[in-house]
């Protein structure tokens, strides 16, 4: 197969910049059309810098008409490339200033999800302190499972994150800051909820449809490996639908559930035999210089008092 040539990359300048800005809104909202509030351009100037970005890189980078918005094989490697680039650009900006002692920039934390009905969940107080020192930064959440957040950390897309931690390679550095007490629960309509609290066993329990968490493949709360998975998903809201449906069992925070349980339409089960504790902690690179990474993680223990 003959090798495709192309000619030299155009060295970037201010309009290139603005035009990868400009693709990237359009791939976060997954089309053109729906880039327009972000951007607060219109259509055809969103056409126009996509066109101008495209004959600049001589690349196609998306295909948009019936079927809908998708990127190209070049256009998914750009994105990539971009996003390395704007990640750069901030960490410049925070770095340079760090050396004249200011803090400023973006500050991208991940976080997993229904934490904020947990009384120990502190991170909105620490954010209030931390927009106090630093007004001048922008703080930026980010919602995902712990697996996800670990890569996101690891790839610099964010800088610290909320999360339990299973198996964290050497570059991440973390420290514990509370618990959560994870119970297994059943809905209304499941056959379980009318059954005696004194008459339900483990080997009831391990009949039935187990609605799991795909992202604890390395490590399992105590009776999961023997309960019959039914389904697999990383949202715990969605965890929630499926004990709420009645057709299954799972894990939910129990601060979480506290509202379902007092309306009757949730019940624990065997809380002695499956509960357990899930350890949250702040995870961030070990070898991050960022002042604002610095001053996250010093308010963080100072909140703890760690």
């Amino acid at each position: 197969m003959k090798e495709r040539k192309f000619p030299p990359l155009p060295n970037l300048d201010n309009v290139d910049i603005r035009s990868l800005r400009v693709f990237m809104a359009v791939v976060r909202n997954r089309g053109f059309s729906a880039a327009k509030d972000e951007l607060n351009l219109n259509q055809p100037a969103i056409s126009s810098y996509m066109s101008q970005l495209e004959s600049r890189l001589k690349l196609t980078l998306c295909q948009r008409g019936r079927g809908g918005f998708q990127l190209t094989e070049q256009g998914e490697q750009v994105y990539a490339s971009a996003r390395k680039l704007f990640s750069a650009i901030d960490s410049f900006r925070a770095d340079v200033a760090g050396c004249r002692g200011q803090m400023v920039g973006e500050l991208h934390i991940g976080m997993v999800d229904v934490l904020a009905t947990c009384q120990s969940f502190k991170l909105p107080e620490v954010l209030s302190e931390l927009g106090r020192q630093a007004p001048e930064v922008n703080i930026q959440l980010h919602k995902s499972d712990p697996r996800k957040l670990l890569k996101m950390l690891q790839e610099e897309q964010i800088h610290a994150a909320v999360t339990p931690i299973y198996k964290a390679p050497d570059s991440i550095e973390h420290f514990d800051i509370f618990d959560e007490y994870q119970v297994m629960y059943c809905g209304k309509n499941h056959p379980f909820f009318a059954v005696p609290d004194d008459e339900l066993t483990l080997e009831l329990l391990r009949k039935t449809k187990y609605a799991a968490r795909d992202y604890t493949q390395d490590w399992t709360p105590p009776p999961s490996p023997y309960l019959k998975t039914a389904s697999l998903t990383g949202d715990i809201e969605c965890i929630a639908t499926l004990i709420l449906s009645g057709n299954y069992v799972g894990y939910l925070p129990q601060h979480y559930a506290e509202l379902w349980v007092r309306t009757g339409v949730m019940k624990p089960l065997l809380i002695e035999e499956t509960a357990y504790h899930c350890n949250l902690q702040l995870a961030y690179r070990r070898a991050n210089k960022n002042l604002v990474v610095e001053l996250l993680v010093e308010l963080m223990k100072k909140t703890y008092e760690l």
